[in-house]
């Protein structure tokens, strides 16, 4: 509670302390994510938190090179442990699940942006990029791929060796497809977000609520 003070600046902290005493706030706490503002009120403060009112995370990245980049993505904005999604995309019973292996596993991962609570389980966040990996690779786009030859997977590790080797993939889509190379790449054209995060502070705040902790960030 006093870090929604200091944050928010609350100009009658004693009045915040009380509705969250005669709502049983300390009984109602679970862990997640709340943006608040200083235009909300008091009340609505305590209710957006004890009425577990989360506000989704916005996860996005352009590309991924390496297993370990991928987890530190994904994981730091949540509240997960990097340790958590390691062991899981190291489980090759799990990822034979997902129709991967343990070094395929990360072509699941297209560049696009989701929305999550920060409380997700490591396995509900696999699942949502699962469902998301066979909603763009449809059947058309899969026919494609086998008309030259290539799985789903082959296109994406062709599209990641040709995005590395040459740092211009906006390039590639402009190219007119002569080889299953170009062809491969073309297939591939998902829109790209930009993953960052921002370096000044504002005025709005997030507030994290663990088990144990109660802390806010600025975003």
């Amino acid at each position: 509670m006093t870090t929604i003070v200091q944050d928010l600046n609350v100009k009658n902290p004693a009045l915040l302390r009380s509705v969250a005493r005669v709502i049983r706030l300390d009984s109602k706490l679970r862990p997640g994510r709340y943006h608040l503002t200083p235009n909300m009120s008091i009340l609505s403060i305590c209710k957006k938190v004890a009425y577990e009112a989360q506000d989704p995370v916005k996860l996005a990245f352009s590309s991924i090179r390496t297993q370990e980049q991928l987890i530190d993505k994904l994981a730091t904005p949540l509240a997960m442990t990097p340790e958590e999604l390691r062991t899981l995309l190291r489980d090759s019973v799990y990822c034979d699940s997902l129709g991967f292996n343990t070094e395929t596993i990360r072509c699941m991962f297209l560049p696009d942006t989701h929305e999550v609570y920060w409380t997700i389980s490591p396995k509900e966040l696999l699942h949502k990029y699962e469902q998301s990996y066979h909603k763009f690779w449809d059947k058309k786009r899969t026919a494609l791929a086998q008309k030259i030859g290539l799985t789903p997977v082959e296109v994406s590790i062709i599209a990641s060796i040709v995005e590395e080797e040459t740092c211009a993939r906006k390039c590639l889509y402009r190219l007119t497809p002569r080889s299953s190379l170009l062809r491969a790449t073309s297939l591939l054209s998902v829109s790209e977000v930009t993953y960052s995060r921002s370096t000044h502070r504002t005025t709005p705040i997030d507030i994290r609520v663990s088990p144990q902790v109660l802390f806010a960030t600025h975003r």
